[in-house]
């Protein structure tokens, strides 16, 4: 005869890889148990709320052994839901005690910005204009970030201009307080950030540290002289 008991409460409740979630399907990952027992495990139940603080509702492993440590939630997500999850395990003497509840949000990073608008240069400064993402990912944008390159190779990777306060529409990168050497060439970018991360870089504006050419002279009539 075999002596053993119900398994033990799950030790963390479930969580996702923000990689694999999004706004209109949810992975939710579990563990094993850290005791069985004594009895070999043979279901999970996961449960899951309808993103309103309502009840939780079984979604697999309470009528069929389900033993995988992760699920998909697909086709009854909301965009930007913050949705409740739990889970329990089985052996064959009865069910655990459910683990916390794990919380996971119907969302994913920004889509990437608009490309930055150039409004004009100095000699050592340079204003450009953002616009908005046109889709948070579900959860509002927290703020947007500026990178340039290191100028004129159009090959170095981006730094971030910090100096930028994140929410203006407009910035004027100077050579003071960004670093930036009149007479080189940068390329600027921008991305939306929120509270899973950042949006892909928004596409390059290019443009220069200088001042526009002189003005030039008045255009003199020309006089055709006669013998």
């Amino acid at each position: 005869m075999v002596l053993a008991g119900t398994p033990r409460k799950p030790s963390a409740a479930p969580s996702t890889i923000l990689s694999k979630t999004n706004s209109k399907s949810l992975y939710v990952q579990y563990t094993i148990p850290e005791y069985d027992g004594g009895s070999p495990i043979l279901t999970y139940e996961l449960q899951m709320d309808d993103g309103k603080g309502g009840d939780f509702v079984s979604l697999i492993g309470y009528d069929e052994n389900y033993l995988k440590l992760s699920y998909i939630v697909e086709g009854n997500v909301t965009k930007g839901k913050l949705y409740r999850f739990r889970y329990r395990t089985k052996n064959s003497v009865g069910w655990s005690i459910f683990s916390d509840t794990g919380f996971i949000q119907a969302a994913n990073v920004p889509n990437k910005p608009p490309v930055p608008v150039y409004v004009s240069s100095t000699t050592t400064s340079i204003t450009m204009n953002f616009q908005q993402t046109d889709d948070s990912g579900g959860t509002p944008v927290i703020r947007y970030k500026v990178y340039r390159d290191a100028g004129n190779d159009f090959t170095s990777s981006y730094v971030e201009m910090t100096s930028y306060d994140g929410q203006s529409s407009q910035f004027t990168a100077t050579v003071a307080s960004d670093n930036l050497v009149t007479g080189k060439i940068y390329r600027f970018v921008y991305v939306a950030t929120n509270s899973l991360g950042d949006s892909a870089y928004s596409n390059e504006m290019i443009a220069g540290i200088g001042a526009a050419p002189a003005k030039p002279n008045a255009p003199k009539k020309n006089v055709q002289l006669s013998n």
